[in-house]
């Protein structure tokens, strides 16, 4: 099983090593518009001032998430080509090459924001991510894991009820296609992790912190999480 994901890992690392954006289901203005609605009514009621962007990508949502109206914007990603593209777009945020399931800072941020990171990171990197993401969280602070894959969606997803070419799905996969998909996802996963909710609860309970989740219209078969601290 270690082996397994050792080599999961090593295929995302080889494979986003090099892109140049963060491949969307659709890479549209529109498409980027809708998603980012959806993302900023996470945080809408919360304070932005300084933000972290785990797994930043390209920026094509920076400005569209409000993050260029941040006092401190903290943008970290694993690809060097695609903070190069970001670096070109908005030349003076402060960008920096990590992995960032391992990423820590002495400093303090009101919103620490990923979205569809999570599907990269086993349950080790996912506890490791939330204890630093807690150490650099500021007293009133808000974690945003946003697209997390949400396992009791996975035998829809396999069958093709929630894909198809308007993201939303109609459009279900004949048996010997969702079996392939189905086979496909287990032994060389397209996605990657999937989690469920109580499973996310317990790694919020432990390092003190409640977990509430929000569903996603974009796309069906992810959720987001949203983390306080409770002491």
């Amino acid at each position: 099983m270690a082996s397994t994901l050792r080599t999961r890992r090593q295929h995302w690392y080889e494979h986003w090593a090099d892109q140049r954006n963060p491949q969307h289901a659709k890479e549209t203005e529109d498409a980027y518009q809708d998603l980012a609605g959806e993302l900023r009514n996470l945080f809408a009621a919360h304070r932005a001032d300084r933000v972290l962007e785990i797994g930043c990508g390209d920026g094509a949502l920076f400005d569209l998430l409000g993050f260029n109206q941040a006092s401190r914007y903290l943008g970290v990603d694993f690809s060097q080509a695609m903070l190069d593209q970001f670096r070109a777009r908005f030349p003076r945020t402060d960008l920096r090459t990590a992995d960032a399931s391992r990423f820590r800072t002495d400093e303090r941020f009101d919103l620490i924001f990923s979205s569809h990171v999570a599907q990269y990171w086993d349950r080790g990197q996912m506890a490791r991510h939330l204890d630093h993401a807690a150490a650099m969280l500021a007293p009133d602070g808000l974690i945003v894991i946003a697209g997390i894959p949400w396992s009791r969606m996975r035998l829809a997803y396999g069958r093709g009820d929630l894909t198809g070419g308007d993201l939303t799905g109609g459009r279900r996969r004949s048996l010997p296609g969702a079996l392939a998909s189905a086979v496909r996802e287990l032994v060389a996963p397209d996605i990657g992790h999937w989690y469920d909710l109580p499973e996310v609860t317990r790694l919020a309970a432990a390092r003190g912190m409640r977990a509430n989740f929000r569903g996603s219209g974009h796309y069906p078969y992810r959720f987001h999480a949203l983390f306080q601290r409770t002491r």
